[in-house]
């Protein structure tokens, strides 16, 4: 269905692609490609409105919520943390400054970071 779609929508017969991407999208609400050209179809053809949704939830799939990002840039400082690599784990928790969250305990972590990289030089 998606390929009918997709080849609807470059033949520029908006009302068919919008109609085969509509049942690609109920097999597989998780194809990105699937998602924009069905909103941008139904956007142009059925539903405005419905097509902005379509669209708006593309974004979302490109762009994963700053919660998320924050959460993998802190497991991944956490990890080098645990396995004695403060060094590595500065990058993932400077980076976690530039989101809007709690500053006050990844500051803490990075000052951490800094105090165990001294006390190995010192030894």
């Amino acid at each position: 269905m998606k390929y009918l779609g997709l080849s609807s929508y470059q033949m520029q017969d908006m009302y068919l692609s919008a109609t085969y991407l509509d049942k690609a999208y109920h097999q597989d609400s998780t194809d990105m490609e699937t998602c924009l050209y069905l909103g941008v179809s139904t956007g142009w053809t059925i539903d405005k409105q419905k097509g902005i949704g379509y669209l708006k939830k593309t974004l979302g799939m490109i762009f994963p919520a700053d919660e998320l990002v924050v959460r993998v840039y802190r497991e991944l400082a956490d990890l080098h943390v645990a396995f004695s690599k403060p060094k590595d784990a500065i990058p993932y928790y400077l980076k976690i400054l530039d989101y809007n969250t709690d500053k006050r305990l990844v500051l803490y972590k990075l000052g951490s970071c800094f105090e165990y990289i001294d006390k190995e030089k010192a030894l």
